[in-house]
């Protein structure tokens, strides 16, 4: 599990990984430390920024259990856009090799740094550019790179589906076998120091539009800032390499959504979980059985009992006398007025006993009969 961290604060961290990413970072490793989690890495890249801060990063691991590593801003990928602004000063090139050498045994680097070797003594770990010797890249369509940070068709060694798999690819490849052989011609292998640096990092090199068999552009004897100061052209990316389709017995992503429309097009909206859907969905304005079935209707609203009520806004029934003929509607269309509730009214009684409440039902109004007064 690695933590990717570039400052030991928040305010440098955040400037380059975004607002947040900091407290985030921290509680990651503070969870995977709760749950026992014993082999974290925390993962450096080091810029112009946060140099001053190793001694904070290594605090850091110790503090939660973890391994710090250090890695090399490269100018490839979305670090092409930030490497003149974050790379390391002279300077500082020179600081991060004199803690590397005090404290390199207990730290990850890869083969980020063997450039720095040309300051003195060899640093710990791999001395030399691992690219198709020791390290490759296979990105998600088969390509195979000489190197992650060198991800450019001149270092396409082949494709593992068109090329008879990964191992036929590693042994037989034209460009691997270039790369493995030593370097003999070029201005670094004139140099003094050539035997420690190797010729520095051949990404960082193609990518600042510098020969292959040229200095580093952040070569410690100066070579790399005289290189960058003459004419050069930097490439561009060559290809996208996402995987636009699905392969052969590969599954297919589906687009889920809500229930379809009528015309049976596929939905559109996101997902949602069917209690968030309205039971009557699909069959609102629809004349069916189904619709009639799960039609509820609404309870009217209670109203208290001391309140007058008003005649409800209805066709009004039709009432009989006697002796006249009676035009009936249908039961089905007559209005039914609702009996209003019991209530309470107070009724004295006689012979000078208190008054006492009796229950009284209000009753609806009769029609008076021929003949009553």
């Amino acid at each position: 599990m690695q933590i990717s961290l570039d400052g030991a604060t928040a305010e440098v961290n955040d400037y380059v990984r975004g607002p947040g990413s900091f407290d985030t970072a921290i509680l990651a490793l503070q969870n995977l430390q709760d749950a026992g989690f014993s082999d974290a890495k925390i993962s450096v890249v080091c810029t112009r920024q946060n140099i001053g801060q190793l001694d904070e990063f290594k605090a850091l691991a110790d503090k939660y259990g973890a391994t710090l590593r250090l890695t090399r801003l490269r100018p490839s990928g979305r670090g092409a856009d930030v490497w003149d602004e974050l790379h390391p000063l002279p300077e500082q090139q020179r600081e991060l090799y004199d803690w590397l050498m005090a404290n390199g045994d207990n730290v990850l680097t890869g083969d980020s740094f063997f450039h720095l070797s040309a300051f003195g003594e060899a640093l710990p770990g791999l001395n030399l550019c691992g690219a198709g010797r020791v390290v490759c890249l296979i990105d998600p369509i088969g390509d195979v790179y000489a190197c992650p940070f060198a991800i450019h068709d001149n270092f396409l060694a082949g494709n593992l589906l068109a090329d008879g798999g990964f191992q036929k690819v590693w042994q037989t490849s034209e460009l691997f076998t270039d790369l493995r052989r030593p370097q003999t011609g070029g201005a670094c292998s004139k140099c003094s120091f050539f035997d420690s640096c190797r010729g520095g990092c051949m990404a960082a090199k193609f990518f600042t539009g510098l020969p292959l068999d040229g200095p580093d552009p952040e070569c410690v004897q100066g070579y790399g800032e005289t290189a960058l100061a003459g004419d050069r052209t930097v490439p561009a990316a060559s290809q996208d390499h996402s995987k636009a389709n699905p392969t052969r017995n590969q599954p297919v992503m589906l687009t889920l959504g809500r229930r379809p429309t009528d015309d049976m097009t596929p939905p559109t909206s996101r997902p949602v979980s069917a209690c968030a859907e309205s039971p009557l969905a699909g069959f609102e304005g629809i004349d069916t059985p189904q619709a009639a079935a799960v039609a509820v209707p609404t309870a009217p609203e209670r109203q208290p009992a001391d309140e007058v009520r008003e005649p409800l806004e209805a066709e009004p029934m039709v009432r009989v006398r006697r002796g006249r003929p009676a035009a009936r509607e249908e039961a089905s269309s007559r209005a039914r007025v609702r009996r209003p509730r019991r209530r309470l009214r107070a009724r004295p009684e006689h012979r000078g006993q208190p008054a006492r409440l009796r229950p009284t039902r209000l009753r609806p109004a009769r029609c008076r009969q021929p003949g009553e007064a």
